[in-house]
């Protein structure tokens, strides 16, 4: 177990894929004013979705820090960026979506 300020990383047991799970937990993040980040499928309808998402994750960041805390600041960068993205290339989706 990898233990950060902000995140814990837990090993899950090996479950018999090729892959191991591995469970994030962040702490200290949020308010009760704060909307949780949500993923849209519509995202990957878009033809730059996944070259955004590859270029956002090499940006190099000028920070240091633990593995956990870097992987974090990475995570909160690339949410920032699509964020922004989402509303640049979509608009309000919420609100869209309240009209269906």
């Amino acid at each position: 177990m990898l233990i950060d300020k902000e995140m814990i990383a837990r090993i899950l047991p090996f479950g018999g894929s090729n892959h191991w799970l591995v469970q994030l937990e962040v702490q200290g993040i949020g308010t009760h004013k704060n909307r949780p980040f949500r993923f849209e499928n519509i995202w990957l309808t878009h033809l730059d979705f996944i070259s955004n998402i590859a270029k956002w994750w090499t940006k190099y960041l000028h920070i240091q820090g633990t593995r956990m805390f870097l992987l974090h600041k990475r995570l909160k960068h690339i949410k920032l960026r699509l964020k922004d993205w989402n509303k640049n290339e979509f608009g309000n989706i919420f609100e869209a979506k309240k009209s269906y």
